[in-house]
């Protein structure tokens, strides 16, 4: 991308005028800051940051090449959103299916190992059974709870009663 801008004087220093492609492809609107970076000899980069990355730089080529990646991109979701989810489904479960007995080919050696494995499994599933087996050892043992009988509790005196009433209710002696 080429643009041609003219430079102004104004207040002893020079204005450059930011175009809006510029601007946007930067990310910057009034008031933010730029920082200018002298590349070679004739040559100087604005950047939105105060030390410049690694790499070439910016290609107009390669970046309407990505500009037209990126609406194929678009066009292809599209595409895929428009299609029912079982259509991939169907498609994934054909793919496994053809490829499962790849997927699952054993060595020989994975074999024998294999094979071990299911005997020490039937081994402990033996040991796991006499362990449970009746008269094997138990936990200990929870108590039963008893029934809790009701004790009835004191009449209180009042709040405003006189000091030494009884429990029944009787004025205090006096």
């Amino acid at each position: 991308m080429v643009l041609r801008r003219q430079l102004l004087a104004r207040k002893g220093q020079l204005l450059l005028a930011v175009p809006a492609e510029v601007r946007k492809l930067l990310g910057v609107g009034v008031g933010s800051g730029v920082y200018w970076h002298v590349t070679r000899k004739g040559e100087a980069v604005v950047a939105t940051r105060p030390t410049r990355g690694a790499g070439r730089g910016f290609d107009p080529d390669q970046a309407r090449e990505l500009e037209r990646a990126r609406q194929e991109l678009v066009k292809l979701r599209a595409r895929v959103t428009a299609r029912p989810l079982r259509v991939f489904n169907e498609g994934y479960a054909q793919g496994r299916q053809a490829h499962m007995g790849e997927l699952v080919k054993l060595t020989a050696a994975q074999r024998v190992l294999l094979a071990e494995l299911r005997e020490l499994a039937d081994v402990v599933a033996q040991l796991a059974a006499w362990v449970r087996a009746p008269g094997a050892l138990r936990g200990p043992r929870r108590r039963r709870s008893r029934p809790v009988e009701p004790v009835p509790a004191p009449v209180l005196s009042a709040p405003g009663a006189a000091a030494g009433a009884g429990t029944e209710g009787d004025a205090a002696p006096g």
